[in-house]
């Protein structure tokens, strides 16, 4: 995916640095809907759209996570849960230094 960024009225394009979104599984049609609608929603207009929001959201949570980490006050007990959900939606390790390699730190 090609993420396009403003910078002073130039456009610059950057590669995506999450994996793309898994296919969904084909669910059993449920019998209320059309077969015509059920094809329709089988095959979203939009899926650049849902794209990006999983990459907003896993770069959200990165950056949150990246605080916490940095944070010497924070127990790994308390950090372990919530690395493990950035571990399944990455397929990173559960580790900060995961989550700073993802966030291209430290900086040379």
């Amino acid at each position: 995916m090609v993420v396009a960024m403003a910078m002073g009225g130039a456009t610059a394009y950057a590669e995506s640095p999450f994996p793309p979104l898994a296919p969904k599984p084909a669910d059993p049609k449920p019998p209320y809907l059309s077969q015509e609608r059920w094809e329709a929603m089988q095959q979203p207009l939009f899926g650049g759209v849902a794209q990006t929001r999983a990459d907003l959201e896993r770069l959200a949570l990165d950056f949150q996570l990246f605080d916490w980490c940095m944070n010497a006050q924070i127990s790994d007990a308390r950090l372990a849960p919530l690395l493990e959900r950035a571990a399944r939606l990455t397929g990173d390790p559960p580790t900060c230094q995961a989550v700073m390699r993802r966030l291209g730190w430290p900086r040379p």
